[in-house]
Formats: structure tokens, C-alpha cells, sequence
């Protein structure tokens, strides 16, 4: 079994926005083979709103500092490579994510950006969501349904704790992903 847990930071919620971080670990067979963390400047089309810079707590200064969003494409990429074989349609990861379909589409939307059209050779498609993971748990009466299905409540709901400094830095936030995940099935089996 081959994963992927990923999330992305973004300079806002839409497609014509930028992905600017990209985290994440890889696992093949329930053993971690690679963390990554990249940062990338947006392209020069893409839109930056100023509230997600406030969330992220950075300027465009920062983003200056991060390399080209084609360097980091193509460091993504490489990290990627020594694990799949993506001419084999058979051998691509699993991708999850708390709410991996908004990192999903910003994915896709970098690919197109970078001139790639074969997202669909590294990843299996659908990518789970482990908040509907999580969500399903709740329906089952196994957890408590917090008031808010955010990664923090979640998380504070299977007693995994939470540094709010941390937060909002993707490979904090897949990390807490890759936890709540496994508590998840931990919880399901159990029951």
C-alpha cells in the first residue's frame, strides 16, 4: 500500500490563487519512507489575497525568498519519482488529507500551471478525505461530533492535543492528519 498524506498552503481558495507549500509524507506499506516540505513562489498570473497571508502569517517579502514555482514543481516531482512508476497505471499512492479536495484541486491547478497534464499518473483517484473518515465515526456514535469539523477540534476530539503556534504550516498540519488518521482506524477497529 502506497500513501501519500499531503496539504497545501495557498495564497487563497480559488484555482487563480497559488499554492506556496506543499507537505507531506509518504508511507509504502505502513512505514514512513519520505517527509517533504516545499515552499514556492507563486507564478506571476497568480492571484495573492491578503487575508491568507495574514493566516499564514507571512508577507510577500517571504514569498520572495521561497524558490520558483517550477523549481519547486519539480522538486515535488522528484521527491515522487523514486516511489512510483507513473507509465504503470496500476502504481500511483493513495492520497489523503483533512479535507484533501480543496489540496487536490490547488494540485491539480499547480500541474496545469507548470505545463503537466498527468496528475492522474502519481495518484490514485479519489483521494480520501480523512475528515469524512473522522465524520463517519461520529455518525456511528464512536466520537463526539465537535461544533466545528476543522482539523483542531477533530483532533482535540480523539485527545491528540494542538499547538496553535504551529498551525496553519502544512507539515504541522498533515502530521495532525496523519495522527487523527490513525486514531481513526484505530477507533473503527476497536469498536
Amino acid at each position: 500500500m502506497k500513501q501519500i498524506f499531503l496539504d497545501t498552503e495557498t495564497t487563497g481558495l480559488g484555482q487563480n490563487n497559488a499554492v506556496i507549500q506543499i507537505a507531506g509524507s509518504i508511507w509504502i506499506n505502513e512505514e514512513k519512507k519520505k517527509e517533504f516540505n516545499i515552499q514556492a513562489q507563486p507564478y506571476p498570473t497568480d492571484r495573492i489575497d491578503e487575508a491568507a497571508m495574514r493566516v499564514h502569517g507571512i508577507t510577500e517579502k517571504d514569498l520572495s525568498s521561497y524558490q520558483g514555482p517550477l523549481e519547486a514543481y519539480k522538486e515535488f516531482i522528484s521527491t515522487l519519482d523514486p516511489f512510483i512508476d507513473r507509465y504503470n497505471k496500476k502504481d500511483k499512492l493513495w492520497m489523503l488529507g483533512f479535507n484533501i479536495g480543496f489540496d487536490e484541486r490547488m494540485l491539480r491547478s499547480w500541474f496545469t500551471k507548470a505545463g503537466d497534464k498527468f496528475f492522474g499518473s502519481w495518484f490514485h483517484w479519489p483521494a480520501i478525505d480523512v475528515a469524512q473518515i473522522f465524520a463517519a465515526l461520529c455518525m456511528e456514535n464512536l466520537v463526539e461530533k465537535p461544533d466545528r469539523m476543522k482539523l483542531i477540534s477533530c483532533c482535540e476530539a480523539m485527545g491528540l492535543g494542538w499547538d496553535e503556534e504551529e498551525a496553519h504550516d502544512a507539515l504541522y498540519d498533515i502530521n495532525k492528519t496523519k495522527e487523527l488518521f490513525d486514531a481513526c482506524i484505530d477507533l473503527k477497529k476497536g469498536a
